[in-house]
């Protein structure tokens, strides 16, 4: 028994949200049957199956979209292709409608939010997350104390997690004598 070959093709593989993908299984083969099943997974929860099918990313987000033949004698193989859906970015703020938060702030777990926050952050520090960005500067995975402009009197903020221990936060505001060189 030869298990089968799955191959995808996507159209367009990359592009601004919300994205229209293709998806096609059409040269996927097996060397000693026939396929019978085509399960495509997008990489956030939906599914779909046939050898073709199309999806809308609405989420400027990294998409690893995967699809899984089946052969008539009950063998498998599973391919993968990235989409890569990007931001339409507008100054820093592309966020519709930003929550409004307050300092000190935490985040944890996986989610897509956006938040707007007219305090100055004295630093934030940040874990395992796919984007975070204040005012359109990336500071993902990192610790930082040092801002760009304000935009709208403040700070917005764009927090994508994929996992249950991704983490965000703001512990405190900045005050008018605040001075990291003070003992």
């Amino acid at each position: 028994m030869v298990p089968p070959v799955s191959l995808i093709s996507a159209s367009p593989q990359s592009g601004i949200a919300p994205l229209s993908v293709s998806f096609s299984g059409i040269n996927s083969y097996d060397p000693d049957g026939i396929i019978t099943s085509y399960k495509w997974n997008f990489g956030e929860g939906s599914t779909a199956s046939g050898e073709n099918v199309s999806k809308t990313f609405t989420y400027e987000v990294v998409y690893t979209v995967s699809l899984t033949v089946s052969d008539d004698l009950g063998a498998v193989h599973t391919s993968k292709i990235r989409i890569d859906v990007q931001s339409d970015d507008n100054n820093g703020n592309d966020c519709e409608s930003p929550i409004l938060i307050d300092i000190p702030f935490v985040q944890n777990g996986a989610g897509k939010y956006c938040w707007f926050i007219s305090q100055e952050p004295s630093y934030v520090n940040s874990w395992n997350l796919d984007l975070l960005e204040i005012n359109g500067v990336d500071y993902t995975n990192t610790w930082s104390n040092t801002f760009p402009a304000t935009i709208d009197g403040g700070f917005y903020i764009r927090y994508t997690g994929n996992y249950d221990w991704s983490h965000f936060e703001i512990p405190e505001a900045k005050s008018a004598g605040f001075n990291l060189n003070q003992p």
